[in-house]
């Protein structure tokens, strides 16, 4: 049974004063109030999982400068023992890599241990920096197996 000014069904049906049915007005839908709530709750949740998002994006990006600072450390230490010649010990040198600028900077002397000190072997040690910040230091030993040593070689 419908009844002016009754729900029915989800409409509202307003009655003029002469008693006739004027306009229907649908109440399916979002309130102000509603839409509001929902904003609220999708800038809380977006608050939360913005900077979550924004530090895995840096953590990726170190990663991958780590990554290329491995590899201009092995391809500075590759050339190294191709030349059979030793630049100045404290020199550096600017590698670009994946579209970064890295520093390698290299120190090397005669490898010792203990007393005793061995003409055909260098303690090698290489750092690679970006930005400031070192990202990779690796040290090692170069020893030459052809019995040949000098300043010339290793």
């Amino acid at each position: 049974m419908n009844r002016p000014g009754c729900v029915n069904r989800g409409r509202v049906q307003r009655v003029d004063p002469e008693g006739r049915r004027s306009l229907t007005r649908d109440r399916s839908g979002f309130s102000l109030v509603e839409a509001i709530v929902a904003l609220a709750i999708l800038a809380v949740v977006l608050g939360a999982v913005v900077p979550t998002f924004a530090r895995n994006v840096r953590l990726n990006t170190d990663s991958e400068l780590r990554g290329w600072a491995v590899a201009v450390a092995q391809e500075e230490l590759d050339a190294l023992r191709a030349s059979g010649s030793w630049p100045a010990t404290g020199s550096q040198r600017s590698v670009t890599a994946g579209g970064a600028t890295f520093t390698s900077h290299l120190t090397h002397a005669r490898y010792c241990q203990g007393t005793v000190c061995y003409d055909g072997a260098r303690h090698v040690s290489l750092e690679v920096r970006h930005g400031g910040q070192t990202l990779y230091t690796v040290e090692t030993v170069f020893t030459v197996l052809d019995g040949t040593s000098g300043d010339g070689g290793i």
